[in-house]
């Protein structure tokens, strides 16, 4: 046992010197028999949540409506919740009346799949009365009791099903999957927000494309309130195109992200709706958004330095490097580059060029540049031009011809450059 380990015990050891059962329950017993890393214990008792309360001197009344209790003890924190049963669904996601009761084995029986239905205790104690462990060794996910009412009682077990299939190597058993497939409409009564977070966790998963692919095959997504706009059939073309191990090469599960849309086609408006229907946060919404436009101004003019450079200039240089760091991992990979749109020799040859350019810019933003604005009033003052809306203009025409390489970051050479480009300009009557 690890310190974490060690202090749960403590806490299970003082609720049965008080009198009442309690024990290890969830993915801790669930992940400690596999062998897997835990990041946290959870515990199950029979003393209501008062006297979780009254046993440790530092807790937090997390959730006493639903009896769950956080004991703060040795550093860690450990989430104490009573035995319970839950009656009535009318939501498909929480339920109705929540009764304290005093066995275990009828709080394992609300849980969702056998292998989460597990307890164990800090003396080698193992309760397993629906065949978690065997379930596991067969390597099969199985609902506790009848699917079709844990499926009725709370929706997002169906993605929580593809999402553990995925993560655990597991084949989903035919009634469960059965009932899935029978009940996947009540879907669209989770908010997206559930949804969203579950997606989010099977990209950042051991398999994410076994999850995407079983999400396709149970058309779950059809299914979601509001799943914006990814067509079934995108959906199934960007599964077809790629491959478990090209998302294994990323660990970053946005880049993951950013892949899956490419291979669907997506164009960036389409994704940020699609992002801001599943809840994204506004910063992730905006990462990817800016990194599918940077793929975007490349698409129609791949050999092109300008093309680059205005889309970093567009969409800044993280965009940049996030769409730089995703062609590289697949420039030796024809058939990935050709889901995202690029063939392996132009990615080879224009990453290198590309890297370079974005290194050799001086400036991406006008606030970089050494000359402002006042110095442009200035020198339009000097050609009888009023200030006005030539400024950004010429601040932007400036930002280009240094991003190119053509115009250095330097205020003598800049100031030059714009009292040319101003006479050009008014030779042409374009300035006002």
């Amino acid at each position: 046992m690890n310190a974490m380990e060690r202090e749960a015990a403590k806490v299970v050891h003082a609720l049965r010197e008080r009198g009442f059962p309690a024990f290890f329950v969830g993915g801790y017993v669930r992940d400690k028999w596999l062998g897997r890393p835990v990041k946290d214990v959870d515990i199950a008792t029979a003393a209501a949540p008062e006297v979780v309360m009254d046993t440790f001197s530092k807790t937090v009344p997390t959730g006493l409506q639903h009896g769950t209790v956080t004991v703060l003890s040795g550093g860690f924190s450990y989430e104490v919740t009573t035995f319970r049963k839950e009656t009535g669904y009318s939501d498909y996601r929480r339920p109705d009346q929540v009764e304290f009761v005093g066995a275990l084995e009828e709080d394992l029986q609300r849980r969702d799949f056998t292998m989460n239905a597990m307890a164990a205790g800090p003396d080698g104690e193992w309760i397993d009365p629906f065949g978690g462990r065997r379930d596991l060794e067969q390597g099969r996910l199985r609902c506790v009791g009848e699917p079709a009412i844990r499926f009725q009682e709370d929706a997002l077990r169906m993605m929580r099903c593809v999402r553990f299939a995925a993560e655990y190597s597991l084949q989903i058993e035919s009634g469960t999957w059965q009932a899935l497939l029978e009940h996947r409409h009540l879907l669209k009564h989770v908010a997206m927000e559930r949804v969203g977070a579950e997606l989010a966790r099977i990209m950042d998963g051991a398999d994410p494309y076994r999850g995407l692919g079983l999400l396709y095959e149970a058309k779950l997504p059809l299914h979601w309130a509001e799943s914006g706009p990814i067509p079934h059939q995108a959906w199934g073309e960007a599964v077809a195109q790629l491959a478990s191990a090209d998302f294994q090469l990323l660990s970053d599960a946005e880049q993951r992200t950013l892949l899956w849309l490419l291979a669907a086609g997506l164009r960036p408006d389409a994704t940020a709706q699609w992002s801001r229907a599943l809840r994204y946060s506004n910063t992730v919404q905006k990462r990817m958004r800016a990194a599918l436009l940077v793929h975007a101004r490349l698409a129609d003019g791949l050999a092109s330095r300008q093309r680059w450079v205005e889309a970093v200039l567009d969409n800044g240089r993280e965009a940049a490097l996030r769409w730089l760091a995703l062609a590289r991992t697949f420039q030796n990979s024809s058939r990935v580059l050709q889901a995202i749109g690029l063939s392996s020799e132009q990615c080879e040859a224009y990453i290198h060029h590309a890297e370079k350019w974005l290194a050799q810019m001086e400036a991406t933003q006008a606030s970089e540049l050494k000359l402002d604005g006042s110095d442009l009033v200035a020198i339009g003052r000097t050609l009888g031009r009023k200030p006005g809306p030539w400024i950004s203009h010429v601040q932007q025409w400036l930002l280009l011809q240094c991003a190119m390489g053509e115009v250095q970051n330097d205020p003598d050479a800049l100031r030059y450059a714009a009292q040319m480009y101003m006479r050009e300009l008014a030779d042409k009557e374009e300035i006002r």
